[in-house]
């Protein structure tokens, strides 16, 4: 598991969990009122519900507007469950770039959407599978438009039809992945990298790929 750093704190408190500046300023927004009321200071008065309109407005944008992260960390699960049976390749083909690349130990095996598109196909073709459990989900914004997300997912497989893969078969099989992600001019964020990371704690080959 990648040890990324915290995310950026305004976007964070902002857009992503507003309840700490929300209920901070509603918690503002009483005293003043309860001074206001006490005093009878005039200045109390007015700043009472403009920390009222200020936690209501926190929260309001955060609904409204998603972050990189957030956008990134949902166009995974959203990735997930359309390469999840039953097979969604026109989701899958939304999300990944035109050269998306898959890649394993850093060596590209497949270079563009098709070749990507018709290996999730024959995965789908050889392997049954009876489970399908997310166990991690991490994401996070980089410069320039960047952005990745790091899967670890469970699957667990009832019986195969290539005999090569047989060992694979009956067992649960812990992948974990690197996706790194591309904002298009557009502003859409497509997938333009995958890295198989691990089967089962154990660095994969090229050659497992049906």
């Amino acid at each position: 598991m990648p040890d990324w750093p915290a995310p950026s704190l305004f976007p964070y408190l902002f857009l992503e969990n507003p309840w700490p500046v929300a209920v901070v300023s509603w918690a503002v927004a009483l005293v003043c009122g309860f001074y206001a009321l006490r005093t009878g200071q005039r200045n109390l008065r007015w700043a009472a519900p403009i920390f009222l309109v200020i936690g209501l407005g926190v929260v309001a944008l955060a609904e409204m507007i998603e972050s990189s992260r957030e956008i990134i960390e949902r166009q995974t699960q959203e990735l997930v469950d359309a390469a999840a049976p039953p097979l969604d390749e026109a989701t899958l083909a939304e999300l990944l770039a035109t050269d998306v690349s898959l890649r394993v130990q850093g060596q590209d095996v497949r270079s563009t959407e098709k070749e990507v598109l018709l290996q999730t196909r024959n995965v789908h073709k050889q392997l049954t599978f009876t489970n399908w459990k997310v166990h991690l989900l991490k994401a996070r914004a980089l410069e320039r438009g960047r952005g990745q997300s790091y899967l670890l997912v469970q699957t667990d497989v009832q019986s195969t039809q290539d005999p090569s893969m047989a060992m694979m078969g009956d067992t649960p099989l812990v992948t974990s992945w690197l996706f790194t992600w591309q904002r298009t001019e557009a502003g859409q964020w497509e997938l333009a990298d995958i890295e198989w990371l691990e089967l089962n704690r154990q660095s994969p080959t090229a050659d497992l790929l049906p």
